[in-house]
C-alpha cells in the first residue's frame, strides 16, 4: 500500500486487517520504494494512491513490468493466471 502520508496508509491498512481474511505484507512512503519492494513481497493486490499522476502510473506499471522481466501487461495477467493456476 503506498501513500505519502503515513497516517492516511494506516486507515485502509487497519480496515483491511479487520476483515480477517487480508494481509498487509507491505506499506511505502514513495512510489519508489514500492516499486524496489513489490517484486520481493509478491502480493496479491497492490493499492496505490489514487492521486498519482498517469505518466507516474505508466512509470510505475513499467518499472514493476521489467523487474518481472516483462514486457507487457497482457504478459503480467498471463503470468498471475498461471500463478493462480498452481495455488488452487
Amino acid at each position: 500500500m503506498y501513500h505519502r502520508a503515513q497516517v492516511v496508509r494506516r486507515g485502509p491498512a487497519d480496515l483491511l486487517h479487520a476483515a480477517g481474511d487480508i494481509e498487509v505484507v507491505g506499506e511505502s512512503g514513495s512510489v519508489r520504494e514500492a516499486t524496489a519492494r513489490i517484486p520481493a513481497l509478491r502480493p496479491d493486490v497492490a493499492v496505490l494512491d489514487v492521486f498519482l499522476a498517469e505518466k507516474t502510473v505508466k512509470n510505475y506499471v513499467s518499472s514493476l513490468l521489467a523487474k518481472l522481466g516483462l514486457e507487457r501487461r497482457t504478459q503480467a495477467a498471463v503470468l498471475a493466471t498461471r500463478l493462480l493456476g498452481q495455488c488452487s
